[in-house]
């Protein structure tokens, strides 16, 4: 079984830094760009390089799962090891959301 990369972009009124963005990652098989209600040339632009193109309403960020203090390394250093979610989560997370395809 062959297996793809998918790029997911979220975008609003980034015309300037699309085409760029696009070109650095045309060795995926799929792109996907999330506009949040672009007004500018952004969505013509992600349609020209064969992107899939939603319009999805920005939500705002997601919250924390912890306090900023709860994030600190209990031994003093500045250094903080990154979190990864899990697949699962991330399904749950995404799965709230229903996007339309744009003709």
């Amino acid at each position: 079984m062959q297996q793809t990369l998918s790029v997911a972009i979220i975008t609003k009124n980034e015309e300037a830094n699309l085409a760029r963005t696009l070109a650095s990652v045309r060795f995926a098989g799929q792109i996907v760009v999330v506009d949040s209600g672009s007004t500018d040339r952004t969505i013509e632009i992600a349609r020209a390089a064969n992107a899939t193109v939603y319009q999805e309403p920005w939500r705002g960020s997601p919250r924390p799962k912890t306090r900023p203090s709860q994030n600190a390394p209990a031994h003093g250093s500045s250094r903080s090891t990154p979190t990864r979610s899990s697949p699962r989560s991330c399904k749950r997370r995404f799965s709230r959301c229903s996007p339309r395809i744009l003709p």
